[in-house]
């Protein structure tokens, strides 16, 4: 049995988007898989990325925003010594927060809370920490810089996912339709082998 890709070397597989003898609907079929995932793998993925990053930075955003419209920052002392952060803890950025104890002075008299601090920072050094209007502690204000980078890091981690499930697909797709191929051209030889035979005595 001719490959029509081998009676057509220069056409690779353009030759089954095209009528010809040799085509299958099988080829058909392994041509519009093909284009599928193409399309899901260069620009699906890409896409989802995008859109997965836009939306983590769009909900930061907001919530950073509701944290300033919602608090403000005060001077406050803690009390009590932090450890140092390793030099393998370090977050992208700034520096490490860890939970202590804090004092601070408000109109009402003095109060205590626990809110994240630098890790290092010395018993009775200063902090700025951020509460609400009912003087509770609230967690810092993420920056934007710090907000665009998380954004960034999921929309790739979600871009290569997708690039690695979609490869996944085409592989195990490619092993499929290279079977399929091999049982029909069997069946196709059992039913021309008869033929061959007597043509060639």
């Amino acid at each position: 049995m001719v490959d029509a890709s081998k009676a057509h070397p220069h056409a690779g597989r353009a030759w089954r988007w095209r009528r010809n003898p040799l085509r299958r609907r099988s080829d058909v079929v392994d041509a519009w898989i093909g284009l599928l995932l193409a399309l899901l793998l260069f620009v699906g993925a890409p896409l989802a990325g995008a859109l997965t990053g836009w939306a983590v930075h769009a909900r930061e955003a907001a919530e950073a925003d509701r944290l300033r419209a919602s608090s403000h920052s005060v001077q406050a002392v803690v009390t009590e010594q932090l450890p140092r952060a390793g030099t393998d803890s370090q977050q992208l950025g700034g520096a490490v927060l860890l939970p202590a104890t804090v004092r601070w002075t408000t109109a009402d008299g003095t109060r205590t809370g626990v809110a994240k601090v630098p890790a290092g920072t010395e018993r009775g050094g200063s902090v700025q920490i951020r509460i609400d209007d009912r003087g509770k502690v609230v967690p810092p204000v993420r920056s934007d810089a710090v907000i665009t980078a998380d954004a960034i890091e999921t929309g790739s981690v979600v871009t290569a996912g997708t690039f690695l499930v979609v490869a996944g697909v085409r592989l195990t797709a490619n092993a499929l339709s290279t079977r399929h191929h091999l049982v029909e051209w069997e069946r196709d030889w059992v039913k021309t082998a008869p033929e061959w035979t007597v043509h060639g005595r």
